[in-house]
């Protein structure tokens, strides 16, 4: 399923979860949120920064 789901988005964007996510189940989330919300990769930039900033 994960292999499904990565390879619908840019490899640039799963480069940038693979390097800013290090929990697997919130890597898979930030892919579906991209597929089911088009993101593009500045907007998923935007939202993991807005995330790690939450959460710190």
């Amino acid at each position: 399923m994960v292999q499904q789901l990565v390879a619908k988005i840019p490899w640039g964007h799963n480069l940038r979860i693979l390097d800013s996510i290090k929990e697997s189940s919130i890597r898979l989330w930030y892919v579906q949120k991209t597929i089911e919300n088009g993101w593009s990769r500045n907007v998923l930039i935007h939202q993991i920064e807005s995330c790690n900033l939450f959460i710190a």
